[in-house]
């Protein structure tokens, strides 16, 4: 026969958490008018005036168009943002295509499981580094004996319910000789 009873283990906790690296998204050109200058000596000059925009192509700078006909001033822009669950600090967007003086928060992300033997109950994941309430690691114990007259042989108790590894042993018998009778 075998009687249960329940023990309680500690959830072991894993922090799966990473912090990602800024989220580049795809970038935009900005542009501003050329500025010219000439002409001289039957060209004029082209160039950028505006700070963080460059001439596009950038050479050569001198040409004979005086509307710059194939010229442009660009400016390279990114949009910057982190994965779900993380948040952005910093700039949304700018002119750096690492995303330079934003960053993304940690995403937390933790494992929850057992020892061996015991069996969780409740969420195997979540945010927290403690285990959310309702999460437990038990162990299902019996306790074995044996009916009146009976010899239990093995482990007292283990976390089979049928005994395993436990054996009944039936109390021996004397047999008695029947008496002889004469004739």
């Amino acid at each position: 026969m075998a009687a249960g009873a329940v023990n309680s283990g500690t959830v072991i906790v894993t922090n799966n958490s990473v912090t990602p690296s800024v989220v580049v998204a795809t970038g935009t050109v900005n542009h501003t008018p050329v500025h010219i200058t000439g002409p001289s000596g039957g060209k004029y000059t082209y160039s950028c005036t505006t700070a963080g925009y460059t001439l596009n192509p950038a050479t050569p700078t001198k040409g004979t168009s005086s509307t710059a006909a194939g010229y442009s001033c660009d400016q390279q822009t990114y949009n910057y943002s982190c994965p779900t669950g993380s948040t952005l600090s910093g700039p949304t967007s700018g002119t750096s295509s690492s995303g330079s003086g934003s960053s993304c928060s940690t995403i937390p992300a933790y494992a929850y499981s057992c020892a061996a033997g015991f069996t969780l109950s409740g969420s195997s994941t979540g945010t927290t580094s403690t285990a959310p309430g309702g999460t437990t690691c038990t162990q299902q114990i019996y306790n074995y004996s044996c009916p009146t007259g009976y010899t239990l042989s093995g482990p007292t108790s283990g976390t089979s319910s049928g005994g395993t590894g436990t054996h009944l042993h039936e109390p021996g018998l004397t047999r008695i000789p029947a008496p002889r009778v004469s004739p």
